[in-house]
């Protein structure tokens, strides 16, 4: 055998080989981001599936149906593609609200046991976002979170709208949904976002389809997993390895639920511990015993619940009720005022605190306690009206308790472009609208109409 034809043989070989990678790059976005059959097939049981798995749900689903409480809503993404919504307002009218993102081929039909949690269970308003080329959302591929955070983020702008304006939210995810969560969890929030519930999320799209990779067809994650990202870069404009809930959840600030069953076997149950050893800040693990990949709330309800209820700070029925005290630390009686924000306090005696470019004044410790948190509140323009008529101090005490009061003497007016908001939140009235700033917390959980907070940006 001559060397030339050595030589084509190996030639022909590689080219061969480059082709079935190529080939099977291609294959594998089109299986992947594209199961139109198992799509549609999804969408046309999906009523029939969630009555057979989640009998309670039918009566509620048909009394929202009757009364036409269960609304379609339409928007377009910068691209002009259509994504569709199904939203609910709650029983007795309130502000907090719940954004609920379904997983991988799902749809939002397919997320109503959710829905029924937040709605039924705990009297929220609900939006279920059909994702991008999910349910009835137009689009060209399946994004597994990845760009769909911004979409999500939108979602929960039009949400805020639909409910008033004034609402504090939760996003709760599964499966693929839970990664949308976490990747959109790590972009700036808005003041209204209050928490995050992420279940059976993975790590990242790189590991899951690696994963799948080899579970599937016993295949290694190079070469076809690398050309695959790249293909899906140059087609969709996003890669498997940017698409991570790992890196997305380590900017968080936010407080996090984390649920994963032990035995979950799709969305490996070892993935969730990295995902909570990043994120920082507030955070809750629940691993739930034999529970398979999104069965953790069908096949423990009440369990379910009760965790939600406590990540979002309700007691539990029975539980005593605890007031969460500060560190003890050693302050001066007379403390030197740092920026707190512009703060009032219902019918007692508030004031403006120091923003902007206002230099620091020590102030003699005043009598009433501060009933709000005003750390979530913004810069206050210098060029802002108000006048000062008190500080927001933190005073020092002989046990080395410091507590947070008011000082300052002056009663201020609400000013006309300011309204009364729920007990317990600031609101900022604009041409635009009304909007959030952010959350206080009454003394003592006294919710009575004397303890309602205001502020202003």
């Amino acid at each position: 055998m001559t060397t030339r034809r050595i030589a084509r043989i190996i030639t022909g070989f590689i080219l061969l080989l480059v082709a079935a990678v190529i080939g099977g790059s291609f294959y594998m976005l089109a299986f992947s981001l594209r199961p139109d059959a198992r799509m549609r097939e999804k969408n046309a049981t999906a009523y029939e599936y969630m009555y057979a798995e989640y009998p309670f749900l039918r009566p509620w689903v048909d009394s929202l149906q009757t009364a036409g409480a269960l609304r379609d809503t339409v928007i377009a993404d910068p691209q002009g593609v259509r994504l569709h919504a199904l939203y609910a307002a709650a029983p007795v009218p309130t502000d907090r609200t719940a954004v609920i993102v379904h997983g991988y081929t799902d749809c939002a039909v397919r997320m109503l046991m959710i829905g029924y949690l937040y709605n039924h269970d705990l009297g929220y308003n609900i939006l279920l976002p059909d994702l991008y080329y999910h349910g009835q959302s137009e689009g060209r591929a399946i994004r597994m979170g990845w760009l769909d955070r911004f979409d999500l983020l939108r979602w929960m702008e039009i949400a805020d709208g639909i409910f008033g304006g004034d609402t504090r939210m939760v996003v709760h995810g599964i499966s693929m949904g839970a990664a949308t969560t976490m990747m959109a969890s790590g972009e700036p929030q808005r003041p209204y976002v209050r928490c995050f519930v992420e279940d059976c999320g993975y790590t990242g799209v790189w590991d899951e389809f690696s994963k799948e990779l080899k579970s599937s067809f016993g295949l290694p994650a190079f070469p076809l997993l690398y050309t695959a990202s790249w293909l899906c870069d140059l087609k969709y404009g996003w890669n498997f390895r940017e698409a991570s809930s790992l890196a997305q959840v380590a900017k968080c600030r936010l407080p996090m639920l984390f649920i994963h069953g032990d035995a979950d076997d799709y969305v490996p149950t070892w993935m969730v511990r990295p995902l909570f050893e990043a994120k920082p800040g507030d955070k809750e693990l629940w691993l739930v015993p034999g529970a398979g990949h999104a069965a953790s709330y069908r096949d423990n309800r009440e369990e379910y619940t009760r965790r939600r209820r406590l990540c979002e700070g309700r007691r539990p029925e029975g539980a005593p009720q605890a007031i969460r005290r500060m560190r003890p630390r050693s302050r001066p009686a007379v403390y030197e005022i740092r920026p707190l924000g512009v703060f009032f306090c219902g019918h007692h005696r508030a004031g403006a605190g120091l923003r902007g470019r206002v230099s620091p004044v020590p102030l003699p410790a005043g009598r009433r306690r501060v009933r709000g948190l005003s750390g979530p509140l913004r810069m206050l323009p210098p060029e802002h009206p108000l006048c000062h008529g008190g500080a927001v101090a933190r005073q020092g005490h002989p046990g080395g308790r410091a507590r947070d009061r008011v000082v300052g003497r002056q009663r201020m007016p609400l000013p006309d472009h300011c309204r009364v908001a729920h007990c317990g939140a600031w609101l900022l009235q604009a041409a635009s609208g009304a909007r959030a700033l952010g959350a206080g917390m009454v003394a003592a959980q006294n919710k009575k109409s004397r303890s309602q907070c205001f502020g202003i940006f």
